[in-house]
């Protein structure tokens, strides 16, 4: 497949305009989340200056507590972070971001993704499904994993031939995409090259999908194997 030099995105955090585009979506979409800190930099500096200075006076688990507050990062517990963003992509160049500042925000698209019967792929389910379960109790009904059906495909026993990481998968299509872990806090939530990353990681989950259809396509429709026994 040709090598993608740009994607096209839009992004919203209007809550009418996301839930409308969400609802204008074609049946089969690539979607991901983007997760960070409930705290802020400054809400953690302020943190460990509370510790240092009441080191004596603070208990071990109110220590233990404020610890874990100042370590969480997009990749805690869900109960440590926020959603920060849903990118939603129908192409392997076309995406929408929603961003997502509120918890108003963060219900209304989980309740979406619970509820519609399009088709949703998910790279890594594990990790954003956790999420959804945690919030809502529940999945979304229609719903693959290209994480898992790479990992099926590759089946080598040599582990650097069965890597199935997206960046790892999609990297000779669309290139170095990474952006810094500090970029990902509630800081940044608008900031255009997180946004930008985002939509690439749907945009490429969406394109792993379809190369695995063909790929599945062309197996199937290779003759059976026929054993020939050479002692006859």
């Amino acid at each position: 497949m040709q090598f993608v030099d740009s994607i096209n995105y839009t992004y919203s955090s209007n809550l009418y305009t996301i839930i409308s585009t969400l609802n204008r979506l074609p049946d089969l979409i690539a979607c991901d989340f983007e997760t960070a800190s409930r705290w802020t930099d400054t809400e953690k500096e302020n943190m460990k200056t509370f510790l240092e200075e009441n080191d004596e006076t603070t208990d071990r688990e109110e220590k233990r507590q404020i610890r874990q507050f100042i370590e969480s990062n997009g990749l805690s517990h869900p109960s440590l972070n926020y959603i920060t963003h849903l990118s939603v992509a129908w192409s392997p160049t076309d995406t929408f971001i929603a961003v997502l500042p509120t918890d108003l925000h963060r219900k209304r698209v989980l309740k979406w993704l619970t509820t519609t019967d399009r088709k949703q792929i998910w790279h890594n389910l594990s990790f954003d499904a956790k999420h959804i379960m945690y919030h809502t109790n529940n999945f979304p009904k229609n719903y693959e994993d290209t994480e898992v059906l790479a990992k099926t495909v590759l089946n080598h026993v040599n582990t650097q031939e069965a890597k199935t990481g997206l960046k790892h998968l999609m990297g000779y299509k669309y290139g170095e995409w990474a952006v810094s872990t500090d970029n990902f806090n509630l800081d940044n939530m608008y900031d255009e090259d997180l946004i930008k990353y985002a939509g690439i990681d749907a945009c490429a989950t969406y394109a792993l999908w379809l190369e695995i259809q063909e790929m599945i396509k062309v197996n199937s429709s290779m003759p059976p194997f026929k054993y020939v026994d050479k002692g006859e």
